[in-house]
């Protein structure tokens, strides 16, 4: 999509939404410069926060991906939340990355989409009040619950959004020997 596409798809959502849901709008690119612009413009048009992605094909050093971050973070007034994606990116944000990433007040969360439950668990060291944790892969929202993930942004939850909240629901209720957390187990 064009840059124009992508402003008219948030432009829309935000829109439809009319303050119901928040929106989260993926304001990520591969140079720090347009993901600010991105940002910016994002924040402007309502978004209540932003999805930033590592800088894929850069494989950034760590002070890279820290300057990367903290570019967006450092000139905008509402809430980001970073998305590792190695698969797609090519570079697995490290754990001290992430850590001292956890320590801006702009930056409240991790979408983690590595797939990895170790890795996981060496972030689910920094969830608190001001660091959430979200699974990034369907096939295991009930594993990142179980490390302290605060809920999961989902692929799943586009085609089934009602199955998808009730199963995040239930166990964030505690309710973890409820049919539809074992059943989603075995159909993810």
């Amino acid at each position: 999509m064009t840059h124009w596409e992508d402003d008219d798809v948030v432009r829309v959502a935000i829109e439809q939404a009319d303050g119901r849901i928040p929106i989260i709008v993926g304001a990520g690119s591969n140079d720090s410069h347009t993901q600010l612009e991105k940002s910016l413009k994002y924040e402007r048009m309502g978004a209540d926060a932003l999805l930033l992605i590592s800088p894929y094909y850069n494989k950034a050093n760590r002070q890279g991906l820290i300057d990367h971050f903290k570019l967006s973070a450092d000139n905008v007034n509402i809430p980001i939340i970073l998305y590792n994606i190695p698969g797609r990116t090519g570079v697995n944000i490290p754990v001290d990355v992430v850590e001292e990433l956890s320590h801006h007040p702009m930056i409240q969360g991790i979408k983690e989409a590595s797939g990895s439950l170790s890795y996981a668990m060496n972030i689910a060291k920094f969830v608190g009040e001001d660091f959430k944790m979200y699974s990034g892969n369907d096939d295991i929202i009930v594993p990142m619950l179980s490390l302290g993930a605060s809920g999961v942004i989902s692929v799943l939850a586009d085609i089934l959004p009602e199955e998808t909240h009730d199963l995040v629901r239930a166990f964030l209720d505690g309710d973890v020997k409820n049919p539809w957390i074992c059943s989603c187990a075995i159909l993810i």
